[in-house]
């Protein structure tokens, strides 16, 4: 017999809430690169507004969905 106490069920709403963060990434990113091609503001202001407390791990989950760094991906392919 299983006993479920309540540290079972918050373990179970915190793993939850880390499943619906990561399936929000991929847009974020994507969100992210739009936002690198058309908008002359900072790569850390870029960051900040899809929602990511830390450039610097922005930058390297942009790298790993793109294998780019956001500031190349902003000289390579900004549209002038």
């Amino acid at each position: 017999m299983i006993v479920i106490t309540p540290n079972v069920c918050l373990l179970k709403i915190v793993i939850r809430m880390v499943n619906a963060e990561n399936n929000k990434m991929p847009f974020k990113i994507e969100t992210a690169q739009h936002l690198l091609l058309i908008n002359s503001i900072r790569i850390c202001e870029v960051a900040y507004k899809i929602e990511f407390n830390d450039p610097k791990y922005f930058s390297q989950c942009f790298k790993n969905e793109y294998g780019i760094t956001p500031s190349r991906f902003r000289s390579s392919f900004r549209i002038a």
